[in-house]
């Protein structure tokens, strides 16, 4: 067999595997249409996750700021907070001198107290009661809401915060929304034996009552998933 036969038979051979590996362009189409598919599917929950964690992330960073500015209102007041639990609204105006404020938002000009807020929503997808953040408000230089509810009859002092501020969403109760208490002068996550929402009770999305989120912030603090 001449040379140029046997490249030529080799060639036919190389061409016939090439034409055996190769996709048909309906089998590329339907690969595609299966990656589209699968990412449909993935994507929205991987980009809930990411969100989720940076929500998480920015209530443990709120915590330890109200936490460092209850601290040092201690110190300015004498070592106990007694006075201002006692006082409706006298908490706030010296509460915000701690942060660098964006807006003095005066006792609750930015976000209405409402039994069903058109604002927001409670971890179980209802409208929110939003009556716990009417005395006192101001939003940070870094984009978050704080909201108080400092109420003499009750001696209640509650700092309530929005890590990502009240203009961006979701703004739901336990997802971008957590709440702290003071409890004999130390700050607890919300959720807390002792505190005024107990997670059990107030951490269950499958609840539709109108503080339903409320008590979550002591599971972040400790990791635990709802």
């Amino acid at each position: 067999m001449k040379f140029k036969d046997i490249m030529q038979k080799q060639a036919n051979k190389l061409k016939s595997i090439k034409f055996l590996s190769a996709f048909t362009l309906a089998e590329v189409l339907i690969t595609l249409g299966i990656i589209g598919m699968i990412a449909e599917m993935t994507i929205p929950t991987l980009m809930n996750q990411t969100q989720d964690a940076q929500f998480k992330a920015g209530a443990k960073v709120a915590f330890s700021n109200a936490s460092q500015a209850v601290e040092l209102m201690k110190i300015d007041a004498g070592d106990t907070l007694a006075t201002y639990a006692a006082t409706t609204q006298s908490f706030k105006p010296l509460f915000m001198n701690y942060f660098k404020v964006a807006k003095d938002c005066s006792m609750s000009s930015c976000v209405p107290s409402s039994g069903a807020s058109d604002m927001y929503t409670t971890l179980g997808g209802v409208k929110a009661n939003t009556c716990y953040m009417d005395d006192g408000q101001f939003i940070t230089a870094d984009g978050m809401f704080y909201g108080i509810e400092n109420y003499s009859v009750t001696g209640i002092l509650m700092i309530t915060v929005d890590v990502n501020g009240i203009e961006k969403k979701p703004n739901k109760f336990g997802k971008d929304f957590f709440t702290l208490q003071i409890v004999n002068d130390t700050l607890l996550p919300m959720g807390t034996t002792g505190t005024f929402f107990p997670s059990p009770t107030y951490c269950d999305k499958t609840d539709t009552g109108v503080f339903q989120g409320l008590g979550c912030m002591s599971n972040i603090m400790q990791g635990i998933s709802y």
